[in-house]
């Protein structure tokens, strides 16, 4: 299901519906996905015995996917007028990004913090993502 919403969300924003949006436009909306996800991460761990919180785990994978879709083509998009190092660099960071947060997950783990308060604390970084590319567009 995540592929579909994959290829769905690059689908849409290469439309012409998204294509005339701006970037920083896509970039909040990737942002409040990832945030949505985050925040439903969080309550469904902190209800973990209630059957339906795993549903809603699902929907927030979903969030998560289509946020990584939008923001990953988003960025690329973006890149263009950036210097051609630019991508390379993108995709050093994203790789360090996926290295770092396992790590953070699993340190913050060994801490004897909940799955829940975890989520709970990475989700401003969300608004983190959207400043840093409020900054980068200027």
């Amino acid at each position: 299901s995540l592929i579909l919403f994959n290829i769905l969300t690059r689908a849409l924003n290469s439309s012409s519906l998204l294509i005339r949006t701006r970037h920083m436009t896509r970039i909040g909306i990737a942002s409040g996905f990832f945030l949505l996800g985050f925040c439903l991460l969080a309550i469904c761990c902190s209800y973990s015995e209630n059957v339906i919180c795993f549903y809603f785990a699902l929907v927030a994978s979903v969030f998560f996917g289509v946020a990584s879709s939008l923001g990953e083509s988003t960025i690329l998009g973006f890149l263009r007028n950036m210097p051609c190092q630019s991508i390379g660099y993108y995709g050093s960071g994203t790789g360090l990004a996926g290295i770092s947060g396992a790590f953070l997950f699993m340190f913050m783990t060994a801490l004897g913090l909940s799955s829940s308060a975890i989520f709970t604390i990475i989700a401003p970084t969300t608004i983190v993502y959207f400043m840093t590319f409020i900054w980068l567009d200027r």
